[in-house]
């Protein structure tokens, strides 16, 4: 008996999720995949709106667009200001990888209290 490649909301999302990744250059963007509000709509379609703090408005997610044409599914992308999970989103989009990105926001926060909260 052969495999059923079943596919739920949440299997996509985690495809186009993990898409997005491989789209991401750099840390600020690798954030952004990660925060995207990934949508499957009952026409089976999905919609992806990314931070604009934290993914450039006019970068297509080709990767994303490309496993969403795998799956025979469309794809739109927009891009909104939400929120950035920290001050000075910019600086995310310097970086390249999460350590250093990390380093560069403590940087920045010196000298500030930092408060670490568990949720």
């Amino acid at each position: 008996m052969k495999p059923v490649f079943e596919l739920d909301a949440r299997k996509v999302e985690l495809l186009i999720r993990g898409a997005l990744l491989d789209d991401a250059v750099n840390a600020g963007e690798r954030l952004g995949a990660l925060l995207a509000d990934v949508n499957l709509d009952d026409d089976g379609d999905v919609s992806v709106c990314l931070d604009a703090e934290l993914w450039p408005e006019d970068k297509t997610a080709s990767q994303a667009v490309a496993v969403a044409e795998l799956l025979s599914i469309d794809l739109e992308q927009t891009v909104t200001d939400m929120t950035a999970p920290f001050h000075w989103p910019a600086l995310a989009s310097e970086t390249t990888s999460m350590v250093e990105y990390v380093s560069v926001l403590l940087d920045a926060y010196a000298g500030r209290t930092v408060d670490l909260r568990r949720q």
